[in-house]
């Protein structure tokens, strides 16, 4: 449970940094693909 709360207080923090220019398609995509080979089902 630590590392889902840990993983949500880092996507906030990686959306207020990002926030003020979108994230390039590809960023998006490799960033999916790493949140889930890094989040056992």
């Amino acid at each position: 449970m630590k590392d889902v709360k840990k993983w949500q207080r880092m996507r906030a923090a990686l959306k207020k940094r990002v926030a003020p220019r979108p994230p390039k398609p590809m960023e998006v995509v490799s960033d999916k693909s790493r949140c889930l080979s890094s989040k056992p089902e």
